[in-house]
């Protein structure tokens, strides 16, 4: 390795020390970067965290976050949570040599990693759209930002007695809304267990937004902190509740409660470009990210499409499944996928 750097696979929990103080401490901390999600992979998913860190004279100067999948749905894959955290060039360059002869001795078939990547022969990109809210300007010039007819659900929702609440904690009950959300999108969800590790491992960095009618959850959304950026990374609303504007009320929630806590970025994650939730999430005065995904072959082809390009038809027949099979289904299925 370069200048004295030995690239360290951490294989105990208390080897990330100071691992999310690097994280949160860079110029755009990314919250699945956060040393909680090793406990989570490991609890929950059948993959094995692959979490790497730059190390020269005891100091730590950088870090990457990776897991290994094998599936007969995504083949042997090593999948990056993100890139790498680094001030350093020479160092993100050393973490992904490191990654790529990992790849290699465990006969991986390709690797994915969520940003662009230099200097890659036979690599791949492709495209995804983060819908992102800046805050900087205040809550203000936000709502003034907000068509006419988004602000009007937004106060519609609130005659319709929904109210916002939040918690440290995602409640148990979310699941099952959940769980339908995803059947209806089309998507098999991971197992119930999954919101019990957050809660233990990411309990520092996560928030749960409600949305209550009559003092019964309807809706709600799971955010994830890193330094001043915030990740809306689950969200559900129960059908019904949408019909009386529940989805309005509770994104402008987020906002709100981002912009209170002093947060800069409200990422309210990623979809498919021009689908209905991406028309959705830029009615609230935010903008696109486009973001490259890093393809590179290793020991075998990358596919043409990735999967959530690919499901077509897939999408279609899954929205039929009825969900006391779509429940135990998708868990199994999600098992060796934890994100797409």
């Amino acid at each position: 390795m370069s200048n004295g750097i030995n690239i360290e696979i951490v294989n105990k929990v208390h080897s990330l020390r100071g691992w999310d103080e690097l994280v949160e401490n860079t110029n755009d901390p990314f919250p699945m970067m956060l040393s909680g999600w090793w406990n989570v992979l490991n609890e929950v998913f059948a993959v094995h965290p692959l979490y790497l860190r730059a190390i020269r004279n005891s100091q730590l100067l950088g870090v990457m976050a990776l897991y290994h999948s094998r599936s007969l749905i995504a083949g042997n894959v090593l999948r990056g949570m993100d890139g790498t955290i680094s001030e350093c060039e020479n160092v993100s360059r050393d973490l992904y040599d490191f990654a790529l002869k990992w790849a290699k001795m465990n006969r991986v078939s390709y690797c994915q990693f969520r940003c662009g990547v230099k200097g890659i022969d036979r690599a791949r990109e492709e495209p995804r759209v983060h819908t992102k809210v800046a805050l900087h300007n205040g809550i203000d010039m936000l709502w003034d930002k907000l068509s006419s007819n988004t602000r009007r659900k937004i106060r519609k929702a609130g005659k319709q007695d929904l109210k916002i609440k939040v918690t440290e904690l995602v409640p148990r009950e979310f699941y099952r809304i959940y769980l339908q959300r995803q059947r209806d999108l089309g998507t098999p969800a991971p197992t119930y267990n999954l919101f019990d590790s957050m809660n233990i491992h990411l309990n520092e960095h996560l928030t749960f937004l409600s949305v209550i009618r009559k003092g019964v959850l309807v809706g709600g959304a799971v955010l994830l902190r890193a330094g001043d950026n915030w990740l809306n990374l689950y969200v559900a609303v129960e059908p019904l509740a949408q019909r009386d504007y529940a989805s309005y009320c509770l994104y402008w929630g987020m906002i709100e409660h981002v912009a209170q806590e002093g947060g800069r970025i409200l990422d309210l994650g990623r979809s498919r470009p021009n689908s209905g939730t991406h028309q959705f999430k830029l009615q609230f005065a935010s903008e696109d990210l486009i973001q490259n995904y890093t393809f590179i072959p290793v020991c075998g082809n990358v596919p043409e499409r990735s999967m959530d390009h690919s499901a077509g038809i897939k999408h279609e027949v899954w929205k039929q499944v009825p969900l006391f099979i779509a429940s135990p289904l998708g868990r199994h299925l999600r098992r060796t996928i934890p994100f797409a």
